[in-house]
Protein backbone atom coordinates (compact mmCIF):
# COMPACT_ATOMS: atom_id res chain seq x y z
CA UNK A 1 0.00 0.00 0.00
CA UNK A 2 2.80 2.39 0.90
CA UNK A 3 4.54 1.78 -2.45
CA UNK A 4 1.26 2.22 -4.30
CA UNK A 5 0.64 5.60 -2.62
CA UNK A 6 4.16 6.79 -3.45
CA UNK A 7 4.06 5.65 -7.09
CA UNK A 8 0.41 6.48 -7.86
CA UNK A 9 -0.63 9.44 -5.67
CA UNK A 10 -3.41 10.64 -8.01
CA UNK A 11 -5.04 7.21 -8.09
CA UNK A 12 -4.80 7.09 -4.30
CA UNK A 13 -6.55 10.45 -3.88
CA UNK A 14 -9.17 9.54 -6.50
CA UNK A 15 -10.06 6.22 -4.88
CA UNK A 16 -10.10 7.78 -1.42
CA UNK A 17 -12.45 10.55 -2.63
CA UNK A 18 -14.87 8.11 -4.27
CA UNK A 19 -14.97 5.80 -1.26
CA UNK A 20 -15.45 8.70 1.15
CA UNK A 21 -18.37 10.15 -0.83
CA UNK A 22 -20.16 6.80 -1.02
CA UNK A 23 -19.65 5.88 2.64
CA UNK A 24 -20.62 9.35 3.89
CA UNK A 25 -23.83 9.48 1.85
CA UNK A 26 -24.80 5.89 2.66
CA UNK A 27 -24.27 6.24 6.40
CA UNK A 28 -25.68 9.73 7.02
CA UNK A 29 -28.13 10.23 4.10
CA UNK A 30 -27.88 14.03 4.44
CA UNK A 31 -29.71 16.80 2.56
CA UNK A 32 -33.12 15.12 2.73
CA UNK A 33 -32.07 11.80 1.21
CA UNK A 34 -33.50 9.94 4.21
CA UNK A 35 -36.98 10.69 2.83
CA UNK A 36 -36.24 9.25 -0.61
CA UNK A 37 -37.24 5.73 -1.72
CA UNK A 38 -34.46 3.43 -0.41
CA UNK A 39 -34.22 1.39 -3.62
CA UNK A 40 -33.24 4.49 -5.59
CA UNK A 41 -30.52 5.74 -3.23
CA UNK A 42 -27.77 3.19 -3.80
CA UNK A 43 -27.49 3.82 -7.58
CA UNK A 44 -27.60 7.57 -6.93
CA UNK A 45 -24.83 7.41 -4.33
CA UNK A 46 -22.71 5.15 -6.54
CA UNK A 47 -23.06 7.73 -9.30
CA UNK A 48 -21.87 10.53 -7.01
CA UNK A 49 -18.87 8.47 -5.86
CA UNK A 50 -17.98 7.59 -9.47
CA UNK A 51 -18.14 11.28 -10.46
CA UNK A 52 -15.87 12.20 -7.54
CA UNK A 53 -13.39 9.46 -8.43
CA UNK A 54 -13.27 10.31 -12.14
CA UNK A 55 -12.99 14.08 -11.80
CA UNK A 56 -10.22 13.94 -9.20
CA UNK A 57 -8.36 11.53 -11.48
CA UNK A 58 -8.98 13.50 -14.69
CA UNK A 59 -8.14 16.90 -13.20
CA UNK A 60 -4.83 15.57 -11.91
CA UNK A 61 -4.08 13.66 -15.13
CA UNK A 62 -4.84 16.64 -17.39
CA UNK A 63 -3.75 19.59 -15.24
CA UNK A 64 -1.52 18.05 -12.59
CA UNK A 65 1.64 18.54 -14.65
CA UNK A 66 0.82 22.22 -15.20
CA UNK A 67 0.27 22.67 -11.47
CA UNK A 68 3.63 21.03 -10.73
CA UNK A 69 5.41 23.42 -13.11
CA UNK A 70 3.62 26.63 -12.15
CA UNK A 71 3.29 25.95 -8.42
CA UNK A 72 6.08 23.53 -7.42
CA UNK A 73 5.73 24.29 -3.70
CA UNK A 74 3.24 21.66 -2.56
CA UNK A 75 2.67 23.49 0.69
CA UNK A 76 1.50 26.70 -1.02
CA UNK A 77 -2.03 28.10 -0.75
CA UNK A 78 -2.74 27.22 -4.38
CA UNK A 79 -1.75 23.55 -3.98
CA UNK A 80 -3.29 22.95 -0.56
CA UNK A 81 -6.64 24.76 -0.93
CA UNK A 82 -7.29 26.45 -4.30
CA UNK A 83 -6.47 23.40 -6.41
CA UNK A 84 -8.81 21.11 -4.37
CA UNK A 85 -11.46 23.84 -4.54
CA UNK A 86 -11.23 23.87 -8.34
CA UNK A 87 -11.68 20.08 -8.40
CA UNK A 88 -14.68 20.42 -6.06
CA UNK A 89 -16.27 22.97 -8.40
CA UNK A 90 -15.91 20.63 -11.39
CA UNK A 91 -17.47 17.83 -9.35
CA UNK A 92 -20.29 20.20 -8.36
CA UNK A 93 -21.14 20.97 -12.00
CA UNK A 94 -21.13 17.28 -12.88
CA UNK A 95 -23.28 16.48 -9.84
CA UNK A 96 -25.89 19.07 -10.83
CA UNK A 97 -26.18 17.59 -14.33
CA UNK A 98 -26.21 14.01 -13.03
CA UNK A 99 -28.78 14.73 -10.29
CA UNK A 100 -31.16 16.42 -12.71
CA UNK A 101 -30.90 13.49 -15.12
CA UNK A 102 -31.39 10.92 -12.34
CA UNK A 103 -34.30 12.72 -10.67
CA UNK A 104 -36.15 13.08 -13.96
CA UNK A 105 -35.40 9.50 -15.01
CA UNK A 106 -36.67 8.02 -11.74
CA UNK A 107 -39.67 10.33 -11.56
CA UNK A 108 -38.58 12.20 -8.43
CA UNK A 109 -39.23 15.53 -10.07
CA UNK A 110 -40.22 17.12 -13.35
CA UNK A 111 -37.46 18.88 -15.32
CA UNK A 112 -38.97 22.31 -14.71
CA UNK A 113 -39.16 21.74 -10.94
CA UNK A 114 -35.57 20.65 -10.41
CA UNK A 115 -33.70 22.86 -7.91
CA UNK A 116 -29.89 22.78 -8.23
CA UNK A 117 -29.21 24.77 -5.02
CA UNK A 118 -29.29 21.74 -2.62
CA UNK A 119 -26.88 19.85 -4.90
CA UNK A 120 -24.49 22.82 -5.01
CA UNK A 121 -24.55 23.32 -1.24
CA UNK A 122 -24.23 19.59 -0.58
CA UNK A 123 -21.30 19.15 -2.97
CA UNK A 124 -19.43 22.11 -1.50
CA UNK A 125 -20.03 20.90 2.07
CA UNK A 126 -18.92 17.33 1.38
CA UNK A 127 -16.04 18.60 -0.74
CA UNK A 128 -14.75 20.81 2.06
CA UNK A 129 -15.00 17.92 4.53
CA UNK A 130 -13.26 15.57 2.09
CA UNK A 131 -10.45 18.07 1.45
CA UNK A 132 -9.92 18.47 5.20
CA UNK A 133 -9.86 14.73 5.88
CA UNK A 134 -7.54 13.94 2.95
CA UNK A 135 -5.18 16.73 4.00
CA UNK A 136 -5.09 15.34 7.57
CA UNK A 137 -4.37 11.83 6.28
CA UNK A 138 -1.75 13.19 3.89
CA UNK A 139 -0.07 15.17 6.67
CA UNK A 140 0.03 12.09 8.89
CA UNK A 141 1.64 10.02 6.11
CA UNK A 142 4.18 12.76 5.34
CA UNK A 143 5.01 13.16 9.02
CA UNK A 144 5.73 9.46 9.47
CA UNK A 145 7.83 9.30 6.31
CA UNK A 146 9.78 12.43 7.24
CA UNK A 147 10.47 11.22 10.76
CA UNK A 148 11.88 7.98 9.34
CA UNK A 149 14.11 10.00 6.98
CA UNK A 150 15.17 12.25 9.87
CA UNK A 151 16.15 9.24 11.96
CA UNK A 152 18.10 7.69 9.06
CA UNK A 153 19.91 10.96 8.32
CA UNK A 154 20.92 11.61 11.91
CA UNK A 155 22.07 8.02 12.34
CA UNK A 156 24.32 8.31 9.27
CA UNK A 157 25.65 11.68 10.44
CA UNK A 158 26.35 10.27 13.90
CA UNK A 159 28.31 7.35 12.44
CA UNK A 160 30.70 9.56 10.49
CA UNK A 161 34.27 9.24 11.68
CA UNK A 162 36.18 12.38 12.75
CA UNK A 163 37.47 14.11 9.65
CA UNK A 164 35.32 12.01 7.32
CA UNK A 165 33.42 15.05 6.08
CA UNK A 166 36.59 16.73 4.90
CA UNK A 167 37.93 13.53 3.36
CA UNK A 168 34.76 12.97 1.35
CA UNK A 169 34.70 16.46 -0.09
CA UNK A 170 36.27 16.81 -3.48
CA UNK A 171 37.97 20.18 -3.16
CA UNK A 172 36.80 20.99 -6.71
CA UNK A 173 36.25 24.60 -7.67
CA UNK A 174 32.78 26.10 -7.89
CA UNK A 175 32.52 28.88 -10.47
CA UNK A 176 29.16 30.64 -10.09
CA UNK A 177 28.84 33.69 -12.33
CA UNK A 178 26.63 36.78 -12.31
CA UNK A 179 23.91 37.49 -14.86
CA UNK A 180 26.29 39.71 -16.84
CA UNK A 181 28.52 36.61 -17.31
CA UNK A 182 31.55 38.78 -16.55
CA UNK A 183 31.76 38.49 -12.77
CA UNK A 184 32.75 34.96 -11.81
CA UNK A 185 33.44 33.82 -8.26
CA UNK A 186 35.68 30.95 -7.25
CA UNK A 187 35.00 28.72 -4.23
CA UNK A 188 36.10 25.27 -3.26
CA UNK A 189 33.36 22.79 -2.46
CA UNK A 190 35.11 22.33 0.89
CA UNK A 191 34.47 26.00 1.69
CA UNK A 192 30.80 26.33 0.69
CA UNK A 193 28.05 26.08 3.32
CA UNK A 194 24.92 27.20 1.44
CA UNK A 195 23.46 29.81 -0.91
CA UNK A 196 20.18 31.65 -0.56
CA UNK A 197 18.14 34.05 -2.67
CA UNK A 198 17.96 37.69 -1.54
CA UNK A 199 15.74 39.71 -3.91
CA UNK A 200 17.82 40.09 -7.13
CA UNK A 201 20.92 38.51 -5.61
CA UNK A 202 22.18 35.21 -4.32
CA UNK A 203 24.07 35.24 -1.03
CA UNK A 204 26.97 32.76 -0.92
CA UNK A 205 27.97 31.61 2.57
CA UNK A 206 31.43 30.08 2.75
CA UNK A 207 34.44 29.71 5.01
CA UNK A 208 38.07 30.51 4.46
CA UNK A 209 39.89 31.89 7.50
CA UNK A 210 36.43 32.60 8.97
CA UNK A 211 32.79 32.43 7.94
CA UNK A 212 32.09 34.87 5.11
CA UNK A 213 29.24 35.96 2.89
CA UNK A 214 29.22 37.52 -0.54
CA UNK A 215 26.44 38.62 -2.92
CA UNK A 216 26.22 37.75 -6.59
CA UNK A 217 23.62 39.31 -8.89
CA UNK A 218 21.72 36.33 -10.27
CA UNK A 219 18.82 33.98 -9.54
CA UNK A 220 19.04 30.86 -7.42
CA UNK A 221 17.73 28.80 -10.37
CA UNK A 222 20.53 30.07 -12.62
CA UNK A 223 23.15 29.30 -9.99
CA UNK A 224 21.68 25.82 -9.53
CA UNK A 225 21.97 25.21 -13.28
CA UNK A 226 25.61 26.38 -13.27
CA UNK A 227 26.44 23.96 -10.46
CA UNK A 228 24.43 20.96 -11.71
CA UNK A 229 27.61 18.93 -12.31
CA UNK A 230 28.22 19.01 -8.55
CA UNK A 231 24.90 17.35 -7.71
CA UNK A 232 24.18 15.71 -5.25
CA UNK A 233 26.94 17.35 -3.20
CA UNK A 234 25.41 20.76 -4.01
CA UNK A 235 21.66 20.28 -3.61
CA UNK A 236 18.69 22.61 -4.26
CA UNK A 237 16.58 22.03 -1.15
CA UNK A 238 14.14 24.94 -1.35
CA UNK A 239 13.05 27.49 -3.93
CA UNK A 240 15.38 29.95 -2.16
CA UNK A 241 18.23 27.69 -0.94
CA UNK A 242 21.07 25.54 -2.24
CA UNK A 243 23.08 23.59 0.33
CA UNK A 244 26.33 21.62 0.57
CA UNK A 245 25.16 18.29 2.01
CA UNK A 246 28.61 17.54 3.44
CA UNK A 247 28.19 20.44 5.86
CA UNK A 248 25.05 18.97 7.45
CA UNK A 249 25.50 17.90 11.08
CA UNK A 250 21.85 17.21 12.05
CA UNK A 251 18.33 17.09 10.60
CA UNK A 252 14.87 17.71 12.02
CA UNK A 253 11.61 17.03 10.20
CA UNK A 254 7.85 17.46 10.30
CA UNK A 255 4.95 17.03 7.86
CA UNK A 256 5.96 20.11 5.86
CA UNK A 257 9.63 19.25 5.28
CA UNK A 258 12.99 19.35 7.04
CA UNK A 259 15.39 21.72 8.73
CA UNK A 260 19.11 21.19 8.07
CA UNK A 261 21.68 22.33 10.61
CA UNK A 262 25.16 23.03 9.29
CA UNK A 263 28.47 22.98 11.10
CA UNK A 264 29.16 26.46 12.46
CA UNK A 265 26.01 28.05 10.96
CA UNK A 266 23.28 29.24 13.38
CA UNK A 267 20.65 29.49 10.62
CA UNK A 268 18.55 26.37 9.91
CA UNK A 269 18.29 25.58 6.18
CA UNK A 270 14.77 24.52 5.07
CA UNK A 271 13.92 21.59 2.82
CA UNK A 272 10.46 22.36 1.42
CA UNK A 273 7.84 19.76 0.51
CA UNK A 274 8.64 19.95 -3.19
CA UNK A 275 12.24 18.85 -2.56
CA UNK A 276 11.53 16.23 0.11
CA UNK A 277 11.44 13.20 -2.28
CA UNK A 278 14.86 14.17 -3.72
CA UNK A 279 16.25 14.76 -0.24
CA UNK A 280 15.13 11.26 0.81
CA UNK A 281 17.13 9.81 -2.10
CA UNK A 282 20.17 11.84 -1.08
CA UNK A 283 19.92 10.68 2.54
CA UNK A 284 19.62 7.06 1.43
CA UNK A 285 22.39 7.04 -1.18
CA UNK A 286 24.83 9.91 -0.57
CA UNK A 287 24.70 11.30 2.95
Amino acid sequence: MKRFIQNHPYWYYSILTGVFIYVFLTVFKPFGFQNAPPETLNPLFLGYSLIGFLLVLLNNALLGGLMDRRFPDKGSLVRVWLWPLWITLTIMLANVAYTRWYFVKTGWTAPQHFQPAPVIVGTLAIGALCIFIIEMIDQNIRLRQNLITQQMANQKLKERLPGEVQNQETGEMLLPSAQNEKDTYRFKTDDLFFMNAEENYVAIHFKKEKNQRTLIRNTISSIEEQLKDHYPLIFRCHRGYVVNIRKIISVTGNAQGFKLFLDGIPEAIPVSRSYVPEFRKIVKNYL
